[in-house]
């Protein structure tokens, strides 16, 4: 009888273990990080039993900090919404991707994860013009959403499984993790207007994109607001042949890249862009049209980086009568030498320059006085290779005012 009644008492104790260990519960804790650099607060998280069944849910708070309470033991999965616009992406991300497929870098787990932009489970070069192409130049949201969302398994048994379950988010894309909030604009950029094209409202308006500063560039991205109830935009030149464009709704966003480790000297008052532009209507001979350059514009550098204290110039165009103008450049095309013939209302500074059709300075040809009336510049072109350039004059007159014309002429073989 008296082991009978051991047993019996070992058997309930047993059942009371079982039991009591079947309905424990604790906490599940842990902080959610943009990349594990800064808490992120308001962020909400739901728990998962291995039925996928949402167990709770709470948000994080101030430093990203989340808790969950009376939790029971088992096996869960922590997921998680953020409903925060996206910090964005740029240049240096894609230079990432650029460098992992070819080889001469290589990502964390949790940065493939980000770059996995089409969501395929792979990092190729889809994704790296998923970036570039599709959201910087044409705002085409990522196949996968805005946001990345490290998702984590927690075999909650004892109470220590419940502690520290720290969880990692970051905008799409956001490979490098620099996107951080204090980092709104990555480059220093803005725009110097300091000349003026003065055209008719009949004109074919060129407008360059300078930039002012002597630099080695992998590529850029600009992103310039316009009127367009008043201006229609017919092309853009780029830097190289790389180099695309969209335009909606009044801005106008260029990315042009070098891939392959390639990089572009540019010089100081460069045309790195050149918009192509037409009037809309009748305008006054008061009105002046600026462009804005918005969205933080990015330049990078042959190490990938985003450069800073970059400068650009974008001319407003002045609304007048024709007084300064070309008459126009003969024989066009030429072999080796032809004439430009222009007339200056008043006496004043000319300089003539020559560009190609990617807007790179190719020659500076005059910088010289000339009073009022007709005149004539003999151009010997016999060092240019055949194809199209554009010639540049700008006239200063004694008000100090700039007017800018230019033209096209063709170089024949």
């Amino acid at each position: 009888m008296k082991k009978f009644y051991v047993k019996a008492f070992f058997i309930c104790c047993v059942g009371i273990l079982i039991s009591s260990n079947s309905f424990a519960t604790g906490t599940i804790n842990g902080t959610v990080t943009y990349q594990e650099l800064f808490g992120m607060d308001n962020i909400e998280l739901y728990l998962y039993n291995s039925d996928e069944n949402i167990v709770d849910s709470t948000i994080t708070n101030s430093v990203g900090f989340y808790l969950f309470n009376q939790i029971p033991f088992g096996d869960y999965i922590l997921r998680g919404n953020v409903d925060q616009l996206a910090f964005g992406v740029d240049l240096e991300d894609a230079y990432l991707i650029e460098q992992y497929l070819l080889g001469n870098d290589t990502l964390s787990d949790f940065q493939l994860f980000t770059a996995d932009v089409d969501g395929d489970g792979t990092v190729t070069w889809n994704d790296y013009y998923t970036i570039t192409d599709w959201w910087l130049t044409y705002g085409i949201p990522f196949p996968v959403g805005e946001w990345k969302f490290e998702e984590i398994e927690i075999a909650f048994y004892t109470t220590a499984d419940g502690d520290d379950n720290d969880v990692k988010v970051a905008s799409t894309g956001d490979v490098g993790g620099g996107s951080v909030p204090d980092k709104i604009t990555p480059a220093n950029i803005e725009s110097l207007p300091f000349e003026q094209i003065i055209v008719k409202e009949t004109d074919i308006i060129e407008v360059p994109v300078y930039i002012e500063n002597d630099i080695n560039i992998r590529g850029y991205h600009l992103s310039i607001k316009y009127n367009n109830a008043i201006l229609e935009l017919l092309d853009v030149k780029t830097l190289n042949s790389n180099g695309i464009f969209n335009t909606a709704n009044g801005t106008l966003k260029i990315t042009c890249l070098n891939i392959n480790n390639i990089t572009t000297q540019v010089e100081r008052h460069t045309a790195i862009a050149t918009l192509t532009i037409k009037l809309k209507g009748t305008l006054k001979n008061s009105d002046l049209i600026s462009f804005l350059l918005t969205e933080s514009p990015q330049f990078m550098d042959e190490n990938g980086k985003l450069l800073k204290n970059i400068q650009l110039s974008i001319p407003k165009i002045k609304i007048e009568s024709e007084s300064f103008h070309i008459i126009n450049s003969y024989p066009n095309p030429f072999i080796t030498t032809t004439n430009i013939e222009y007339v200056l209302p008043e006496a004043g500074n000319i300089t003539i320059g020559i560009y190609n059709v990617s807007g790179q300075h190719v020659h500076e040809l005059i910088t010289e006085y000339k009073e009022a009336g007709v005149h004539q510049f003999y151009f010997d072109g016999s060092y240019l290779l055949p194809g199209m350039y554009m010639y540049r004059m700008t006239y200063t007159d004694v008000e100090h005012k700039k007017y800018i014309k230019t033209g096209s002429m063709i170089k024949s073989n």
